[in-house]
């Protein structure tokens, strides 16, 4: 038994040597190629699956690839160099400090060659060429042949670099973005990790790879930015069948898969339903959610509305009241001036001034017989209107040439407001007036074309009105 350990440590030694040299023979000072990265990829796996811990063989290994891996010819190919030199430092921590201290410079120097890409200044095009360079940068692109090689320890190094690629910690923040991009390809068809799942998935024979494959299922699972959302409802889906059958495996190695490929169409066509279900719950609650906002949205306009037009009702009932008692009640409302008699009803202009919004509030006063002006000033905002003359404001009658009026006969003073509010909102109002003994309301626009716009309204529709 002893001698048969022995030959069988020895041929390992032999091969490890054999991937060296030719290692070395490869390093010819122009950096290192994808040929002599793929010979350290050999001796990792060889180190890994056997769990080779001489610290002979080891030194041996660190002091060549030491002095072979002095730069790297692709520079995407920089990340795959130092994931082989962590792989390595892990091999060797048991080592003279020397030793492992040489190792662990080298992996530091190489990773701090590499620089994070700015994504943003790319197009969508270079966007995905990038990320497919960088993570086939760190060997993916060699993990389907080694997944081929299920009895070889290529197969159980093809887990531990995929554990590695799927580490945040082993990039830059930029890599949830990059993983995005790469696992949901538009531009370049290429292997994602979704792809190499599945054909993992039926590949899988001892309880060993079963709970590798659930360590990178879990991985992708806390790390849902990866994939789009189709993509994670499949892995949760792979991730619950896997979870059913572990701890009941076989620890010996069988010469058929735990899972056949109709096994895996199953899980596909249970996650596809799982996802056509979320995606009708998720139109299900948008649509909620929209109408929701839609109520809320007529509920602020009607609140809105509702309080400009009370705000806007409580300023012009001051300008309709039906009796002189009422209007010494309220002593914001028209005032008969004791210093003036006049021999018909006066006739009371008000401006848009009165309105909250358009200027000061003022009270223009027209003799109509001796074609005279007064104006008056509002003292104070609850108060009455006191007369005081002004020769400053004298009222342009050349100004109102071109206005147009209207005149309508109301039944009750209030009902002015209504037709004032329609006036306001058409715009180009001019001025408003109401003649308390013949209830008349005339309201002056700007233009023709501004009359004609409030005539068409339905407010107006079989009023007693005329046009001048």
């Amino acid at each position: 038994m002893m001698n048969r350990t022995s030959n069988f440590t020895e041929r390992i030694n032999e091969f490890i040597f054999m991937k060296l040299q030719e290692f070395k023979d490869g390093c010819k000072g122009n950096g290192l190629t994808t040929n002599e990265i793929n010979k350290m990829h050999s001796i990792m796996a060889i180190l890994g699956f056997y769990g080779v811990s001489d610290e002979y063989i080891l030194s041996k290994i660190i002091d060549d690839i030491d002095n072979g891996t002095v730069s790297v010819a692709n520079k995407y190919q920089m990340n795959e160099v130092v994931m082989i030199l962590r792989f390595l430092k892990k091999q060797s921590t048991h080592l003279p400090q020397i030793e492992f201290k040489k190792i662990t410079s080298k992996e530091e120097r190489f990773w701090n060659m590499i620089k994070e890409v700015d994504l943003s200044r790319m197009n969508d095009q270079e966007k995905e060429e990038y990320c497919v360079e960088y993570i086939n940068g760190f060997g993916f692109r060699n993990i389907r042949e080694w997944i081929k090689k299920i009895k070889t320890p290529y197969y159980s190094y093809a887990f531990s670099v995929i554990q590695y690629i799927l580490v945040k910690t082993n990039h830059y923040d930029n890599i949830y973005e990059i993983l995005y991009i790469f696992n949901t390809p538009e531009k370049v068809q290429h292997d994602t990790f979704i792809s190499l799942f599945e054909e993992l998935f039926v590949t899988i024979r001892t309880q060993c790879h079963l709970d590798s494959f659930i360590k990178i299922i879990g991985l992708c699972v806390d790390t849902p930015k990866y994939f789009s959302g189709k993509q994670i409802v499949l892995i949760n889906e792979i991730y619950d069948t896997c979870h059913k059958v572990k701890g009941v495996v076989n620890s010996n190695e069988t010469e058929t898969s735990l899972f056949d490929e109709n096994i895996l169409m199953e899980v596909k066509e249970r996650a596809q339903q799982r996802y056509d279900e979320m995606k009708r719950n998720q139109e299900i609650e948008n649509k909620i959610k929209e109408e929701q906002r839609r109520k809320k949205s007529l509920e602020d306009t009607k609140r809105k509305r509702s309080h400009s037009r009370h705000s806007t009702e409580t300023q012009l009932k001051s300008l309709y009241l039906e009796d002189t008692s009422e209007r010494n009640k309220k002593e914001n409302y028209y005032h008969r001036l004791s210093s003036r008699k006049y021999e018909e009803e006066k006739k009371k202009v008000f401006s848009l001034d009165d309105l909250p919004g358009f200027g000061t509030n003022e009270l223009r006063v027209f003799d109509e017989k001796k074609g005279s002006k007064e104006t008056t000033q509002n003292k104070e905002v609850s108060g009455s209107l006191l007369p005081e003359s002004s020769e400053d404001e004298m009222f342009d009658i050349k100004d109102m040439k071109h206005h147009q009026n209207i005149s309508i006969l109301l039944k009750r003073p209030k009902e002015g407001i209504k037709y004032i509010q329609e006036a306001i909102e058409i715009g180009g109002i001019q001025s408003y007036s109401y003649e308390n003994q013949m209830k008349e309301l005339m309201i002056e626009f700007e233009t023709p074309q501004d009359l004609q716009m409030f005539l068409r309204t339905r407010i107006i529709g079989g009023t007693n009105c005329k046009t001048f």
